[in-house]
């Protein structure tokens, strides 16, 4: 599933997408001044809850997008790749004055399964990708805690399991004849770095997220191992990463 460059939409429409692929459970949570509303997931057996799955996320993946992969992370139902997400995690109420004017009120705020806010923090991959700037410094996406006004989080931001240079592997993919020099973005596929490793990854499928993780560990040594032998040189990724050998992800409904 790619939610990149997703800005996001319904919440019913989130929360739908989210049940097609989770048995059972909260799928998120509105959490206003006087009460908490869960949405939970439908038992209707949908084909797609045991299927293998990858989430490909990035800066532009906001609100609806981020409920998705909010749910299905917490839920250890699919291993996300990517970048960390916006964080719009705030609801907004239109509340009409008169014909030609409305008031646009901030009334609740979005919460994760495992009651995380993703207001100002966003939802982080499980394998995080970095990039360098022109001028070689890493680069920082932005999001909503770099609006002025914004809302200040709730929850503290996570850390990846893995952290990988996308420079390197996009560079990489492409001496190798994996991905195209120049994406085009008429192609149906949108063959780039991150989908070729996330079909590379699910050549062994699971539905296990813990293995999908170790498979990615793998890929990612083997590749960081080519890209010495073809001298690709790519500075090492700054951000510091969890880094468990063999963490499990424990399910909590």
């Amino acid at each position: 599933m790619d939610l990149r460059g997703n800005p996001g939409g319904l919440l019913d429409q989130a929360i739908n997408v989210a049940d097609m692929f989770i048995k059972s459970g909260t799928l998120v949570s509105t959490r206003t001044r006087d009460e908490t509303k869960d949405f939970l997931a439908k038992d209707d057996k949908s084909p797609l809850e045991t299927l293998p799955l990858i989430v490909l996320i990035g800066p532009g993946s906001a609100s609806a997008s981020e409920i998705v992969a909010g749910a299905i992370k917490d839920d250890n139902r699919g291993l996300l790749l990517g970048m960390r997400t916006f964080g719009k995690g705030s609801v907004q109420s239109i509340l009409s004055l008169d014909k030609d004017s409305a008031l646009r009120l901030t009334t609740a705020l979005y919460y994760t399964p495992s009651d995380r806010s993703i207001q100002a923090v966003g939802i982080e991959p499980h394998v995080e990708f970095t990039f360098l700037t022109k001028e070689g410094g890493i680069f920082e996406p932005f999001g909503e805690e770099k609006l002025e006004g914004h809302l200040k989080p709730k929850s503290m931001p996570e850390k990846p399991i893995l952290v990988s240079s996308g420079d390197l592997l996009s560079e990489l993919y492409k001496k190798e004849g994996l991905i195209k020099e120049e994406l085009n973005p008429e192609h149906p596929e949108r063959e780039d770095f991150m989908v070729r490793l996330a079909v590379r990854i699910l050549e062994e499928p699971s539905a296990d997220v813990n293995k999908l993780i170790e498979q990615a560990k793998i890929i990612l040594q083997s590749d960081d191992e080519d890209a010495k032998r073809l001298n690709i040189q790519i500075k090492p990724p700054e951000k510091e990463a969890e880094g468990s050998k063999d963490k499990e992800l424990k399910k909590e409904k």
